[in-house]
């Protein structure tokens, strides 16, 4: 295995670290959250915590657009760590590089030291396209709402649901629209420019109020080992 795939794999191996509640897409109603237990989690010293390139899973560097995610992801929780204006985290582009796996990493660090009293359902990643279809239905409305006001949100894989009626993308603007200046990390197969073509207000917000936004342009992992 050369050089180029060892990088890679590391970035595509899972974290194992426990599991992060969700409900969505998997056919079970929301829990309610342990706000007692949330409290406790309130933003503390992480002096003690080092942010490393390792923390990523990238200790190697044989691509540059993976090398220029990763910093991406370690100004995001830098800023975090101290105490700056919270900020959004945009990876985009090519699929199978990798982008959901360091957008976990960054949750599961940052979010236990998150404040959740003032939430109503349990934190946890969320995959765009399942909750999109839940709201299609009818369902998980007041969920969606408690979204607006998390200390931290994981949104995944955006804009790669089917939206003939335009219902996801004026969704999720509204999300986007009460988490200005709340920190939040979103993923998605497609560029800035396919992104504003789905809906430019979306666009124009990644790449304003000091977000962080990243394009990953390079060969997916599944085709590089082939």
């Amino acid at each position: 295995m050369t050089l180029l795939n060892q990088t890679i794999g590391r970035v595509l191996t899972d974290v194992q670290q426990a599991p992060v509640p969700s409900h969505i897409g998997t056919g079970k109603a929301p829990e309610p959250s342990g706000t007692a237990q949330d409290a406790a989690r309130a933003p503390g010293n992480l002096k003690n915590d080092p942010v490393t390139l390792d923390t990523y899973g990238l200790n190697l560097f044989a691509d540059p657009a993976l090398e220029a995610m990763v910093r991406a992801c370690r100004e995001f929780e830098r800023r975090f760590r101290a105490g700056a204006a919270p900020c959004w985290l945009a990876l985009l582009g090519t699929s199978d590089t990798g982008k959901t796996h360091v957008a976990e990493r960054i949750w599961r660090r940052l979010a236990p030291r998150c404040g959740w009293s003032d939430v109503t359902y349990s934190r946890a990643k969320i995959f765009w396209p399942a909750l999109i279809g839940e709201l299609r239905d009818g369902e998980s409305r007041a969920f969606y709402r408690d979204l607006m006001r998390w200390p931290l949100l994981l949104l995944d894989d955006i804009g790669s649901e089917r939206d003939n009626s335009g219902f996801a993308a004026e969704q999720l603007y509204t999300l986007l629209g009460c988490r200005a200046r709340r920190w939040t990390i979103l993923t998605s197969n497609r560029t800035l420019n396919q992104i504003a073509a789905l809906d430019v207000r979306v666009a124009n917000r990644f790449i304003r109020d000091g977000n962080l936004l990243c394009e990953v342009k390079t060969i997916g992992y599944s085709t590089r080992i082939k």
